[in-house]
């Protein structure tokens, strides 16, 4: 199956419909083929709680460079040499512990199975669940990043609630046709909620980088795809800042010349804030 879905880089519509489609048809024996993996691995129960989420994401993660044999080759996986690293068979864990996710996800919303025809977006052309900001495989796919690398600052356990708080079945992409579904008019896409957009600043120790930044998991719906594009080259332009790199759409990590976290948290709130009200604008084409 190539290509496979790349939120950097859509394939095209003609291709990655078809395939958004054969992806929600397997997750009806994926999920159970994820179950009995696990159980025959004596990892952690899958009963479909959110409490189990993060145990199901570490065990997943302790297989992520699995080298076996793949029972279908997974929908979405990086070549040899990208992030994230792990191997074919190890996506093929990760697009599992996604299946979990999105069942967590739809029994609590009843979220139905979209296509996402606007490429502008970072979900552009892949399924989606309607009405929740995240996917369950970036969900899962971040969890697994998290703790191969030893974060612990997006656990499933309170993403994923958050993920049902936030659910809003008449927001974006709400006439968007299911999956299942002949192909047909999506909606525009809702406007960005009114108030500010902030950010988290983490401190790093033992690397080039000595802060992380953490921004809302909607920022690119909130901000603007234009605006968003813009984000890396004008965090940079911040006074202090020497080198900036987006890890994940909600995520950056920050070389600086020692600035105080707080007084960098300002200056950046400051740069959103400055985009908000310009309503968005900036340069260059979405990421």
């Amino acid at each position: 199956m190539t290509p496979h879905f790349d939120s950097g880089s859509p394939v095209p519509r003609d291709i990655a419909l078809p395939l958004a489609r054969a992806y929600v048809a397997q997750l009806d024996w994926r999920l159970p083929w994820f179950r009995d993996r696990v159980a025959a691995a004596g990892g952690p129960p899958v009963d479909g709680s959110v409490e189990s989420l993060d145990a199901l994401a570490s065990f997943a993660a302790a297989r992520a460079h699995d080298p076996g044999p793949v029972t279908a080759e997974p929908f979405w996986f990086e070549p040899p040499g990208h992030r994230p690293d792990w191997t074919e068979a190890g996506a093929e864990w990760v697009e599992g512990l996604a299946a979990v996710v999105a069942e967590v996800i739809t029994a609590a919303t009843g979220a139905r199975w979209v296509f996402d025809s606007d490429p502008r977006y970072v979900t552009g052309h892949q399924p989606v669940l309607q009405g929740v900001v995240n996917t369950p495989q970036r969900l899962a796919s971040l969890a697994v990043a998290d703790s191969l690398s030893g974060r612990t600052g997006r656990p499933l356990s309170t993403l994923v609630p958050k993920m049902i708080d936030q659910y809003a079945r008449g927001g974006r992409l709400a006439d968007a046709p299911d999956l299942g579904e002949a192909d047909g008019p999506r909606a525009a896409a809702a406007p960005p909620p009114a108030g500010p957009v902030t950010v988290e600043v983490t401190p790093l120790t033992g690397g080039p980088w000595d802060v992380q930044v953490s921004l809302p998991e909607e920022v690119e719906d909130l901000l603007g795809a234009a605006a968003y594009a813009s984000l890396e080259e004008r965090f940079a332009a911040v006074p202090g800042v020497r080198a900036v790199v987006f890890e994940d759409r909600d995520v950056a990590v920050l070389a600086t010349d020692g600035l105080d976290p707080e007084e960098l948290r300002r200056a950046l709130d400051g740069v959103l804030a400055g985009l908000r009200a310009a309503g968005g604008a900036g340069p260059g084409p979405a990421r």
